[in-house]
């Protein structure tokens, strides 16, 4: 699964992000161990990507995804394909449950128990 920090330089949440959350070891541990992380400027108009079979730059990326507040993380299939997408700053507890609820993918579990009660 991919993990997508998209990240502005000039905003303080987003520098609030890196110091206090993707900075420390256990959350950059958890990562490395369940993602592939990636750093996306918002504003960056030259750095390109390919997803979907798209060449974009980073802003156009973003745009794709329809980010419009900052930071934002988007959780990704390694097809490029959209889970789901986190705005905002969250505190390094809640971010790291946010992590492993998508890096356990609990949410296709959860999927699964809902559809099973649906057919009951």
């Amino acid at each position: 699964m991919i993990m997508v920090d998209i990240y502005t330089d000039w905003w303080s949440w987003c520098k609030k992000l890196d110091r206090d959350v993707l900075s420390k070891p256990d959350v950059q541990a958890y990562l490395a161990e369940k993602f592939i992380a990636v750093k996306l400027n918002a504003e960056d108009k030259k750095t390109r990507v390919k997803i979907l079979e798209h060449d974009l730059t980073y802003a156009e990326a973003v745009g794709a995804y329809g980010v419009q507040g900052f930071p934002a993380t988007l959780f990704l299939e390694p097809d490029g394909q959209l889970i789901y997408k986190l705005s905002g700053y969250q505190p390094k507890d809640k971010y790291l449950e946010i992590l492993k609820y998508f890096g356990e993918r609990e949410f296709e579990k959860e999927a699964k128990e809902a559809e099973k009660s649906d057919s009951e």
